[in-house]
């Protein structure tokens, strides 16, 4: 690979990322996770989705202790969820890989958004790259919750009214967005107090990160202009 093509991709990493992403709120509603080749489907999209954010921290030049620790949180949470869906456990058992799974992908994703932001936000120059990882974190977001709201499911079954077991990790993905756009349906409602806190925590931050994002990306043009 010559120095042009590192150049270009360094310019570039949150492409991969930013395909994984979409195609994966895309395409995931469509996938049943009580059926076998459904679950095989969804780890296969976690698997992609948990190499590509590796690259991206990769890319970041962060120390090799930080990337040696990623790539560790990452096979742990895959092998977990790996056995949690694909095997046939008790109940007890299997929820508890459930949940391990779960706080491990919560604290992946967790540091996988304050490492973007730590690189996008201390940037001068607006860049494409810049705007893809703004978009990145923003959707990042909306897993984080969904996830977080799926650890709340499994503690608390009656924690959320109008979400059937069916499709649980697509419909919870589908109220997180929801909620983080301040969209609001209605069709599925937080009941427990921990829910409805972490769901207003989310719209809080749906409002607020594309009001400070775009407010930074505005302050950084201006100040391109007035220097041209």
């Amino acid at each position: 690979m010559t120095r042009i093509d590192v150049i270009r991709l360094a310019e570039n990493k949150y492409n991969r990322l930013l395909s994984v992403l979409v195609l994966g709120l895309l395409f995931y509603p469509f996938i049943d996770q009580n059926w076998v080749v459904g679950s095989i489907l969804i780890l296969f999209f976690f698997l992609i989705c948990l190499v590509t954010i590796l690259l991206v921290i990769k890319e970041l030049e962060h120390s090799r202790q930080l990337f040696r620790h990623y790539i560790q949180l990452g096979v742990l949470f895959f092998i977990l969820r790996a056995a949690s869906q694909l095997f046939t456990l008790p109940f007890s058992l299997n929820k508890l890989l459930s949940t391990a799974s779960a706080a491990i992908f919560l604290y992946f994703l967790g540091l996988s958004i304050y490492l973007i932001l730590q690189e996008i936000f201390p940037t001068q120059t607006v860049k494409g790259d810049t705007i893809k990882g703004g978009i990145c974190v923003y959707l990042l977001i909306g897993f984080f919750w969904a996830n977080l709201y799926d650890m709340v499911y499994s503690f608390d079954p009656s924690a959320f009214r109008s979400l059937s077991e069916a499709n649980k990790q697509a419909n919870l993905i589908y109220f997180s967005f929801t909620t983080l756009t301040t969209t609001g349906y209605g069709d599925i409602v937080p009941i427990s107090t921990l829910a409805r806190a972490f769901a207003n925590v989310e719209a809080i931050v749906g409002v607020m990160y594309p009001a400070i994002f775009i407010a930074r990306l505005v302050g950084l043009y201006s100040t391109q202009q007035h220097k041209e």
